[in-house]
């Protein structure tokens, strides 16, 4: 069986925060595998998941299982690839809500087994049998476990000795046999029980229990000793972390990086102040584009229409000659019909007044409009300029400035330091009395209470009934320390003072009052040079030229509707009509010569009226000669217009296009005052950590825990001198029954040659030429021989016993290899009591089995696994598909 990959979403602090992801180890390689991330990131977690993963079914609520649910609740979800001779699968299971059990065939992607039948797959095709009995119980070390090679240390977890008894029970039982060992438990009932326990009350147990008291007690001070040498271990560790943590040159450099994203955001804001007064003025370019567009096009159809007026003058003056023929034989009889045609034609002049009474009109209209706009934005520029004028009153009157508030922070940050060190300085009180009996000691009035601890910042009595008065008195550290956090208070103040706030957050808070009030500021000078761009003088110099015309172009009402000129051009047009009726009349009622006048008269009068049309028109175009000229002009206009146009279009993209994001450029701002602020508090937590720490390390000198523990370490020989008397009784009468052991002793013996086989080149390797002796009784590591010495398993130090359990570890899983059955072998922060030498040497045991073996190692120790080498892992983010 070889792990290739192992996802889990929902399980203890991988918890589903809303995006339905989880994690996974991705690309697990043959040979070794390494998983090197600090404490915290989630080992042991992977680890407890494949295991509930393979040895809990789905529907399963055991503690354990349970023990994998997210605080906040949730379904555990786990999946793991594997390969095995018979191709590669895919294992996923689902517990607690919903639970779902699934094995799928990855070469085919078909479904190979659901619910129970998938666990049923799992222990058939994995051979694991079972975590307790089974070969990943021996293989799979968990966080802590590496020494568990006594079943009643460990049996839980797959102990050593659990293991290879459950394997070989069936080669040492039998009916006959267990009747001849209970005659022998018969013989041994004196100290014995019939379960081979002492007897209660028997030598054996009271020699076992003295034996016993005195392991606990050098158990206890083992305990309370290596909690010392971890505390002085700790304190080193926090000492470089605090040099690293204060570096001046990393400080520096956070500065800066703050100080150039704070100026970018300053750019940023003066971007888009910028790009907001660029689309104002494209917007007023393209209004003038268009305006000189629209006078270039009624320039063309003016001259279009002089033109045809020219056209038709011609044709009215071809006309006159023939009709002046006729006209001295027609204007006897014309003189009749005279005052009626004269009245036509003063009804035509009357029509031709209202229709350029109306155009003057409709001019002064225009010109009313034109001046109403100017107005509007006369009142919006100075509104704009008030509202400019009285943010930078604002801005100018608050102290606080950046460099003020830098100031402030960097004092409050020497404050914290001094409240950290005047905390760690204070001297300490407790008390542990006898009993409920014992006086009680006196303090402020009061007794002092069983495991109260005070702080004493200045000299304080105790009163000890029946001894006198106690007075203790800090140490002048404690004084330096309140010097220091008083000088830093003080400073504190000080760089408050110009900035006229009292407290921090007041200084920040001013510090954005300011800088919002500039940029009211900015904006507001943005929209008065957007209204007027030409400034405010020019502005109000052309509302005032528009208000002069509007007053020469003459009242208008404010009801006074636009007037129609086309009715009007339609009136004049039944005018002339009427009176061409009235001379069609005048010339009906006389006699036919009277025909001839009226064609020479309307001759006449069309070339009249074509030659007014044509001044009427020239009047718009202007002279002739000047066409060319205007034309070009409005041709230049049009061009100088859409050029401005385009070039304040692309000006406007390329700023966009170049701008900084101001809510980007902030983030940046905060993620790095974030980063100092972080820094500073975990400065401040090391300092105090490392103050605790010399306290305890100081309690522990005082106590003499190292004297202590050899002194128990001394005690303990004679009660296993003792014990050992005993069992050398009992064993006496166990040999009655060596005979019952001969039968399985071969079979014992064809177990251990192959597994001293198989350990011994990795012990000589890790302890130059060492060799490991068993005890075939109990399957137990007897004694460690190494250069001529022969050690007890017992006395062998945590690291050494560490490390030959590993190794037998490795060589079990080699012999497992060899039958074909071999699950990976995975370590959880293994090798944590060795030197580096010895670590050297392991790493190269565990690397000369990865041609055999699939390891996978777990561990925190990331600068010492660094030299370990293997295929290295790391977690990304997963997608569950469902």
């Amino acid at each position: 069986m070889r792990l290739r990959a192992l996802r889990l979403a929902n399980v203890r602090r991988f918890a589903d925060e809303g995006g339905g992801s989880g994690v996974a180890l991705e690309g697990i390689a043959d040979g070794l595998n390494v998983f090197a991330e600090p404490n915290e990131t989630g080992k042991s977690t992977l680890f407890d998941a494949l295991y509930a993963l393979l040895f809990f079914k789905h529907g399963s609520r055991h503690s354990d299982i349970r023990a994998l649910e997210p605080y906040d609740g949730g379904a555990p979800r786990i999946e793991a690839d594997i390969a095995l001779a018979g191709g590669r699968f895919r294992i996923a299971k689902r517990f607690l809500s919903r639970p779902m059990a699934q094995v799928l065939d990855l070469d085919s992607g078909r479904e190979v087994a659901r619910a129970e039948a998938a666990q049923d797959w799992i222990d058939g095709a994995l051979g694991l049998r079972g975590a307790e009995s089974g070969p990943a119980g021996l293989l799979w070390v968990r966080q802590g476990a590496a020494l568990g090679l006594d079943p009643g240390v460990e049996a839980r977890e797959g102990a050593l000795a659990g293991v290879v008894e459950a394997e070989l029970a069936a080669l040492t039982g039998g009916a006959r046999m267990a009747r001849m060992q209970g005659r022998v438990a018969d013989a041994l009932a004196r100290n014995l029980t019939s379960t081979d326990r002492p007897r209660k009350g028997g030598p054996l147990q009271l020699a076992t229990d003295a034996a016993a008291t005195q392991e606990a007690e050098l158990e206890r001070l083992g305990a309370a000793l290596r909690e010392l040498r971890s505390d002085l271990d700790r304190r080193a560790e926090l000492r470089r972390r605090i040099a690293r943590e204060a570096d001046p040159e990393e400080i520096e450099a956070e500065r800066a990086a703050l100080a150039a994203a704070q100026e970018r955001l300053e750019r940023a804001r003066a971007e888009a102040g910028r790009i907001s007064e660029l689309t104002t003025a494209l917007e007023l370019r393209r209004v003038e584009r268009n305006g000189v567009a629209e006078t270039r096009q009624r320039f063309a159809k003016a001259i279009e229409t002089v033109a045809a007026c020219r056209a038709a003058l011609e044709q009215a003056e071809a006309a006159v000659p023939a009709a002046e023929a006729g006209v001295e034989a027609a204007e006897g009889r014309a003189r009749s019909d005279s005052a009626a045609a004269d009245a036509a034609e003063a009804a035509v002049r009357e029509a031709e007044a209202a229709e350029r009474a109306g155009r003057q009109a409709r001019e002064a209209i225009r010109l009313q409009a034109e001046a109403a706009r100017l107005a509007k934005a006369l009142a919006e520029a100075e509104a704009a300029e008030r509202a400019a004028s009285a943010a930078l009153g604002r801005a100018e009157a608050i102290a606080a400035t950046p460099a003020g508030l830098e100031a402030a922070e960097r004092a409050a940050a020497d404050l914290a330091a001094a409240e950290a060190g005047l905390a760690a300085s204070r001297t300490t009180v407790s008390v542990a009395y006898e009993g409920p009996d014992a006086p009680r000691i006196r303090h402020a009035g009061g007794p002092l209470g069983e495991g109260e601890r005070l702080t004493l910042a200045e000299t304080a009595a105790f009163a000890l009934p029946g001894i006198g008065t106690l007075t203790l008195q800090p140490g002048s550290g404690d004084a330096e320390a309140k010097a220091a956090h008083d000088r830093a208070r003080n400073a504190l103040s000080k760089a408050l003072a110009p900035l006229g706030v009292a407290d921090l957050d007041a200084a920040r808070a001013a510090l954005r009052n300011r800088e919002a009030a500039e940029t009211e500021a900015k904006r507001a000078e943005a929209i008065r040079n957007a209204v007027a761009p030409d400034g405010l003088p020019a502005l109000r110099r052309a509302h005032a030229l528009a208000a002069a015309r509007l007053a020469e172009a003459g009242p208008i009402g404010e009801d006074d509707a636009p007037p129609d000129l086309e009715a009007l051009g339609v009136a004049v047009e039944a005018a002339r009509n009427a009176a061409e009726g009235a001379r069609h009349a005048r010339e009906r009622a006389a006699l036919a010569s009277q025909a001839a006048t009226a064609a020479l008269e309307r001759s006449r009068r069309d070339r009249a009226e074509a030659d007014r049309r044509l001044q009427d028109a020239l009047s718009e175009t202007g002279p002739e000669a000047g066409w060319d000229a205007r034309r070009s002009a409005l041709d230049d206009a049009l061009k100088d217009a859409a050029s401005a146009h385009d070039a304040a279009a692309l000006q406007l993209r390329l700023l966009r296009e170049d701008a900084i994001d101001p809510a980007l450029a902030g983030a940046d701002v905060k993620r790095l005052s974030e980063a100092a602020e972080n820094r500073r508090l975990r400065l401040a937590d090391l300092r105090m950590e490392e103050a605790a720490c010399g306290g305890r390390l100081e309690r522990a000198t005082e106590d003499a825990v190292e004297e202590r523990h050899a002194r128990a370490q001394d005690a303990l020989g004679p009660a296993r001198a003792a014990l050992a008397r005993i069992e050398a009784e009992i064993a006496a009468l166990k040999r009655l029954g060596q005979a019952l052991e001969e039968a399985s002793a071969g079979m014992k013996e064809r177990y251990f040659a192959p597994l001293e086989r198989a350990l011994s080149p990795l012990l000589r390797l890790v302890f130059d030429g060492g060799r490991l002796a068993f005890d075939s009784e109990r399957l137990l590591p007897e004694t460690l021989e190494r250069d001529g010495l022969s050690e007890p398993f017992g006395v062998l130090s945590g690291g050494t016993q560490e490390q030959v359990a590993i190794l037998t570890r490795l060589a079990f899983a080699e012999l497992l290899a060899e039958g074909g059955e071999a699950p990976p072998v995975i370590l959880d922060d293994a090798l944590v009591f060795s030197d580096d030498d010895r670590i050297e040497r392991m790493f190269t045991a565990l690397q000369t089995q990865t041609e055999r073996l699939q390891i996978i190692a777990f561990t925190c120790r990331q600068r010492a696994f660094a030299r370990l080498g293997g295929h290295p892992l790391r977690l990304v983010r997963w997608q569950p598909e469902d």
